[in-house]
């Protein structure tokens, strides 16, 4: 009895609804919601996979076209679990996965799909005797179909005769001499096209280095007139922020007018016959350090030039004026 039992228990649990854990790849789950990483599906419909199996084909939103992943498994009799952890240790296979929304008779479920174009490098991995003996022989007729679909590829790429059909070691099948030689030019033309290929991305990258290395010294010009400008400036708001002596510029300009008024006051002495005569620069510095309470006209406030200047202004037009009246009553 116990013997009779013992066979039956896993069969029983083969037969249990409970879904596998997540980390074990999970498929077919309801979806809840809207989940914005998950590619949209925009067309969906059934295929043959070969004579005996049909599965889901669906198309994203970026024209890609996936497979279930189950569904293939299933087909092959490939443990899914197994294969599920194969391809997402592989760097290059788990690019393909993805989870995608089917619909199913059970409404919208999330399934693990593979991407079409990775499903032939998966397959050329499987090793056939690992699987059920019952289903070597599909497992081997569906790698030779792909490699068949390859060389058709590839003939049609290098315009070789695409003479290679499914079924190795026939009479059919065998690459004939003409063929060998046809594989080979492909190849050596492949291979020209790629070195021009490379050629040409070399010259390209050599122009963009060039055109890069071009804009660095212009911008480092740039930045050496914006460093400058900067000081500049810097400078300048320094020497006119309030409270600072004015600029040297300014203390020239003050200098030439007292000049022009102290010309001016000894002219009108020497006209009025004045004997004993003044000191005019002296006077008119000694007045403009007594009004602006300075010691020196350099050391006169920025904010009090302007009043400076005004006033040495007025001084001069005074003068004129007074020389103008002298003149008149001569």
């Amino acid at each position: 009895m116990s013997d009779e039992q013992t066979p039956r228990r896993p069969r029983s649990k083969r037969r249990a609804p409970t879904p596998p854990p997540p980390d074990t790849g999970r498929d077919a789950a309801p979806l809840s919601g809207e989940d914005p990483s998950v590619p949209a599906v925009i067309a969906q419909r059934q295929v043959l996979l070969d004579e005996a199996a049909e599965i889901v084909a669906v198309r994203a939103d970026d024209d890609t076209i996936y497979l279930p992943l189950r569904q293939i498994c299933d087909s092959l009799g490939l443990d899914y679990v197994g294969q599920m952890q194969r391809i997402r240790r592989d760097g290059v296979l788990g690019q393909g996965l993805r989870q995608m929304p089917v619909q199913t008779a059970g409404g919208r479920q999330a399934m693990q799909c593979f991407l079409l174009t990775y499903i032939p490098y998966w397959v050329s991995g499987i090793e056939v005797e690992r699987i059920r003996p019952e289903l070597q022989q599909r497992l081997r007729a569906y790698k030779e179909w792909v490699i068949a679909r390859v060389y058709e590829a590839f003939a049609a790429e290098t315009g070789m005769t695409p003479a290679l059909t499914a079924g190795a070691g026939s009479a059919d099948t065998a690459l004939t001499l003409q063929q060998v030689e046809q594989l080979g030019l492909a190849l050596t033309t492949l291979a020209r096209q790629q070195l021009a290929l490379e050629e040409h991305v070399v010259h390209e990258i050599t122009d963009v280095r060039t055109q890069i290395s071009a804009v660095d010294q212009r911008l480092d010009r740039a930045a050496e007139v914006m460093r400058d400008t900067i000081h500049e400036v810097a400078a300048l708001k320094a020497r006119l922020a309030p409270g600072q002596s004015i600029t040297d510029e300014q203390a020239a300009e003050i200098a030439g007018m007292v000049k022009a008024i102290a010309h001016a006051l000894t002219e009108q002495e020497v006209s009025a016959g004045t004997k004993r005569r003044t000191n005019a620069y002296s006077a008119v510095f000694s007045e403009l350090y007594r009004r602006f309470g300075v010691t020196s006209y350099k050391l006169v406030k920025v904010e009090n030039c302007p009043d400076v200047i005004a006033w040495l202004r007025e001084y001069q037009q005074s003068l004129e004026i007074g020389t103008q009246d002298a003149g008149a009553a001569t």
